[in-house]
């Protein structure tokens, strides 16, 4: 359960989301139940689930009729507001890997990106749409894995889209498959000001430190040095002497903690003082 604010109270429903039907535009009656095993499999879980989706696609790569064209008709019959359904189409076509779909996709990188449409924080639409363009750029970059010329251009056109985690998407796979040679086009191509980005570079979750308490970030400079605190007891006071000159620090000075302390705090007060003034005179 989330602890973020909410407008509403946690057990309340007060909206109900449906999603249109996917593939209702196909008309083959062999390519439309592949289609929807496809997808169904997609978002398959088990031990199986994996080798069950691969054996789905391959059935629809062997399918007589274009399945491009089929996922191309579907995307474009979609609803803006149909983030979901949109996503999985251009998951599909990711995972297909035809060079065929390179058009489409480069068709919905370039579309132009809608206006917020979401006033609530949690499920921005700009978000969900620049979701479904960076999956987009990772087809393809498997399209241009895969050695096809066409794909790396396409991902060298797209360094300049307006969406900066588009563009970064986009020359960081263009990165990994040029290497070293494409720096140079890449940075050409590139605004000077997004010249940065080029220094980014993908990790491993194994490359970060492991979380030590509450601190996510290694400390970048010693912990300041603060007032030490006063000890409770004469032993406590010993311990925090020795701790400090290890340490390098200035030893602090002693707390009186006993009663003849606290007639001397009494006697040093100025009242006391002035009294032992006038019997003095």
């Amino acid at each position: 359960m989330s602890d973020a604010p909410r407008l509403v109270p946690i057990d309340e429903l007060n909206k109900r989301i449906t999603h249109a039907a996917l593939f209702n535009t196909v008309k083959s009656r062999t390519l439309k139940p592949l289609l929807q095993e496809a997808l169904q499999r997609m978002n398959g879980s088990g031990e199986d689930a994996e080798p069950k989706y691969q054996q789905a696609l391959a059935a629809v790569r062997e399918a007589e009729d274009d399945a491009i064209d089929a996922l191309a008709r579907e995307f474009a019959a979609l609803g803006q507001e149909d983030y979901i359904n949109r996503w999985g189409v251009v998951q599909l076509l990711h995972d297909l890997q035809d060079p065929r779909a390179l058009s489409l996709l480069d068709r919905i990188i370039a579309a132009p990106m809608p206006a917020e449409g979401s006033r609530d924080p949690h499920g921005s639409s700009a978000g969900r749409e620049v979701v479904i363009r960076t999956t987009a750029v990772e087809a393809v970059a498997r399209l241009a894995a895969a050695g096809s010329t066409d794909a790396r251009t396409a991902l060298l056109k797209h360094v300049r889209h307006p969406v900066r985690s588009v563009k970064i998407a986009a020359a960081l796979a263009y990165l990994e498959q040029e290497g070293a040679r494409g720096r140079k086009a890449l940075l050409a191509r590139m605004a000077k000001s997004d010249h940065w980005m080029v220094g980014i570079r993908r990790v491993s979750p194994r490359e970060f430190p492991a979380i030590e308490g509450h601190r996510f970030l290694r400390p970048t400079s010693p912990p300041e040095q603060g007032n030490v605190p006063r000890p409770a007891s004469g032993d406590a006071g010993a311990a925090t002497k020795r701790r400090s000159a290890s340490a390098g620090a200035p030893t602090p000075r002693s707390v009186p903690t006993g009663p003849a302390d606290r007639v001397t705090r009494r006697d040093s007060s100025p009242k006391r003082a002035q009294r032992r003034s006038r019997k003095k005179g």
